[in-house]
């Protein structure tokens, strides 16, 4: 008889994910996303972080991977006609790239835009010193301009009619 062993490379073991606050506005507060106590033989470990805002949605990457364990961010506010929760995400890779992904979720409220504070987001943009800052908060408020809002909306369902999406307090088709 012969004997073949075939080594498996285990996911890193799984630690802590913390996001502070719990609760904040779209494009003013500052998110800190933080992975501690996570473990793997295959070291160096790399963290990535992506976001959601429906469950069952595509992740929107936030970080790719580093070796950093901690990044901060704005997020988007939420698809309040559904649970109002944005969806955090971090996967912990090993050296031989076996992952382990959790999540938890925050409370984005929205920020009604005024021109005022539309005019303060674009100065603030333009003046931030890190790009990659800047870039995402430009993004945040393209995705915040083109929000509509259905918080008055009908009960779609009982209408046997799409959620509403793209005209404000409307069902969608059939």
């Amino acid at each position: 008889w012969a004997t073949i062993t075939v080594p498996i490379n285990a996911k890193p073991t799984p630690g802590i994910f913390e996001v502070t606050p719990s609760n904040g506005m779209e494009l003013t507060t500052i998110f800190e996303l933080s992975a501690s106590y996570w473990d793997d033989k295959d070291i160096p470990l790399t963290y990535e972080f992506h976001y959601s805002t429906k469950i069952g949605q595509s992740h929107t990457l936030l970080r790719a991977r580093a070796d950093s364990k901690a990044h901060s961010s704005y997020l988007p506010v939420a698809d309040v006609a559904a649970t109002g929760m944005t969806y955090l995400y971090l996967s912990v890779y090993d050296s031989k790239d076996a992952f382990a992904t959790v999540n938890t979720s925050v409370l984005v409220s929205p920020l009604i835009p005024s021109a005022d504070i539309l005019n303060s987001l674009l100065n603030d943009v333009q003046s931030t010193k890190a790009i990659s800052r800047g870039l995402q908060k430009a993004a945040m408020v393209a995705d915040s301009l083109s929000k509509v809002d259905c918080s008055a909306a009908p009960n779609c369902t009982d209408l046997f009619r799409q959620s509403c999406s793209s005209t404000i307090n409307t069902c969608g088709p059939c």
